[in-house]
């Protein structure tokens, strides 16, 4: 999508797609465990007029199961993700000191992209568990006419 277009979408249609790739990923992920419902905000477009324009941001995160089986599970995702309407740009350890897997995708069927990483316990980190977080955002869209985005923020 070019810098000056965005699809008109309602906030809650929006919203709702972003819970839909969220339930998605779940189901790849299969595994159980403390599951941090996800948090679901409504973001600015850039220098792009607030009242017309928005993102939606939403983040998760597993945590319980072993780092074993979390990187077990990041390993379904780069092969299944592909298959369930994702385009994996980026998979592989972040250049950090804690050298996290990770990975970068874009949904070929909505206007989102996510970022998964296993963040392992560690004692510079303070985590004293693994788990595996989760952040999808949305392209930028545009409110239906007669509504206005900057009571959502």
């Amino acid at each position: 999508m070019a810098d000056n277009e965005s699809t008109v979408e309602d906030i809650g249609e929006v919203k709702a797609q972003s819970r839909g790739l969220s339930d998605g990923l779940l189901r790849i992920i299969d595994l159980e465990g403390d599951l941090k419902e996800p948090v679901t905000s409504v973001g600015t477009c850039g220098d792009k007029d607030a009242d017309k324009f928005y993102r939606i941001n939403s983040s998760w995160s597993l945590a319980g199961p072993p780092a074993q089986d979390l990187r077990g599970a990041m390993g379904r995702l780069s092969k299944v993700m592909p298959k369930s309407g994702w385009d994996i740009t980026e998979h592989g350890r972040e250049n950090s000191v804690a050298k996290s897997h990770y990975l970068k995708a874009n949904s070929t069927e909505r206007a989102f992209s996510v970022y998964i990483v296993v963040l392992e316990a560690s004692p510079n980190s303070g985590r004293t568990r693994p788990l595996l977080y989760v952040g999808l955002a949305s392209d930028c869209f545009q409110v239906p006419d007669g509504q206005s985005a900057r009571d959502k923020y």
